[in-house]
């Protein structure tokens, strides 16, 4: 009896601590994999911490006014009602951002790399309908390797 507890353990432990080692090299900590107080959005395998806007008002608003992306955030992901033509503007904001289109079967279908506050009022449109987009520092989208055609995984309540 004693060694099928050893043993269970083991069986227990042993994956927890490889969890453990990966979630350590990525941006997410074992509390947020489990009980995800910060919405997390996976493109791969990787899982990326999100600040979501889902309403109107936070959509039109965006990063808009802000000095930089929240550090408890690698991006604002927003989701909109239904997939379209997505534009996206510079109005009001003070750094440069990268631009992650994704359509409603969660593919990355476009991406728009360093974008400055100069290219104010040009408006960035994917090629195809969206229905989620992804804005994140310069740069991150590269680093981490988020590629068009790329699959995204989003919580469940969204």
């Amino acid at each position: 009896m004693r060694n099928r507890i050893q043993v269970l353990i083991i069986l227990i432990l042993i994956p927890l601590g490889g969890l453990y080692l990966y979630l350590d090299g990525e941006t997410v900590t074992m509390r947020e994999f489990f009980f995800a107080e910060t919405p997390v959005v996976h493109f791969g395998d990787l899982p990326v911490r999100v600040e979501i806007v889902d309403s109107e008002i936070e959509r039109a608003q965006g990063l808009s006014g802000r000095e930089k992306i929240d550090d408890r955030y690698k991006g604002m992901f927003f989701i909109f009602p239904e997939e379209d033509y997505i534009g996206i503007w510079m109005k009001d904001m003070k750094f440069s951002i990268d631009i992650v289109w994704i359509d409603e079967d969660l593919t990355v279908i476009g991406i728009e790399k360093n974008v400055s506050p100069n290219t104010y009022p040009r408006v960035f449109r994917p090629n195809r309908p969206a229905k989620y987009v992804l804005e994140t520092e310069t740069q991150y989208p590269e680093l981490i390797g988020i590629h068009v055609g790329q699959k995204v995984r989003i919580p469940l309540e969204y």
